[in-house]
């Protein structure tokens, strides 16, 4: 199976990477001109460099004809400046609708997307929690013209918050487990709001899951949600922490005020992934990080 995966970098698409050439699939990648390809050269993972021009996918695409495109490129931010609109659009719509063009001018038809469960701000059906959550929802209305209009299939996969070794995102998670070590003291809100966390090889394998999909598919468009097992608030996942270390985390509770349009409650009405399970759960995720 030939496989294209955008985003390859970065913390998911990179686990991705390993995962399905571990599988020895045939995999390739589309990065941007700053990306540190250091280790797909190490790993021989042929890609092209996007330099904002659809005429370079539709070369690459219609050269390599993969079986399925996994897109996880995105620009996140929780909340913008004005200096990020540009970024925003042009990373997670303008890119996104590039991609889709490239592959409906080159026969190229399965199409795995990469959404965020920040759609549902105050547990709605449909209210992003910012802009970036915006911006995801617009590619998914893009899709589904390219579903209805060029024949293209597509399932879209929504995750929760994800972690795991080696993640240089500046998760809370990643930091927990730094400052546990170092002693530093941070403050922070009340840590009332709720966190689903994923660990990445549980997401991994949801991906391993999804490419299978596409010949069996009811629809020509689908959704579904990873949907933790296990939630918890901030301030429980920090006592996870010290349960699994045996010390104690310097945080200075309700120092800080909460984020404009925090989510405080995890949306949990989701299809879930057929045939998915996480499987590692939060005690044990964190013990894995803790010996990283």
């Amino acid at each position: 199976m030939k496989i294209v995966i955008t985003g390859a970098t970065g913390f998911l698409g990179s686990n991705l990477v390993k995962h399905f050439n571990e599988k020895q699939y045939e995999i390739y990648a589309i990065v941007r001109e700053n990306s540190n390809t250091k280790q797909l050269d190490k790993n021989n993972i042929e890609y092209c460099v996007y330099n904002g021009n659809v005429t370079e996918l539709i070369e690459f695409f219609n050269k390599r004809k993969p079986d399925v495109v996994i897109h996880t490129a995105a620009f996140f931010v929780s909340e913008h400046m004005y200096s990020q609109v540009d970024n925003l659009i042009d990373s997670n719509i303008r890119f996104s609708t590039h991609i889709l063009e490239a592959m409906s001018r080159t026969g190229v038809t399965n199409f795995i997307n990469t959404s965020t469960v920040w759609e549902h701000y105050n547990n709605e059906e449909y209210n992003p929690s910012c802009l970036y959550a915006a911006t995801k929802k617009v590619v998914e209305d893009i899709i589904k013209y390219y579903v209805e209009a060029e024949g293209l299939k597509a399932i879209t996969l929504v995750l929760y918050d994800t972690y795991g070794k080696n993640d240089t995102r500046g998760k809370i998670i990643s930091k927990f487990a730094e400052i546990i070590n170092t002693q530093e003291e941070i403050a922070m809100s009340k840590g009332e709001q709720e966190i689903g966390l994923l660990h990445i090889d549980d997401v991994v394998q949801a991906y391993g899951i999804t490419v299978n999909m596409f010949q069996n598919m009811k629809e020509k468009y689908e959704k579904y949600y990873l949907l933790p097992n296990e939630i918890h608030s901030l301030k429980e996942i920090a006592h996870i922490f010290e349960e699994v270390s045996g010390k104690k985390l310097l945080i200075h509770w309700g120092e800080r005020p909460y984020r404009k349009r925090e989510v405080m409650k995890v949306y949990r009405q989701g299809v879930c992934l057929p045939g998915w399970n996480p499987s590692i759960d939060l005690y044990n995720g964190i013990k894995d990080l803790m010996e990283e």
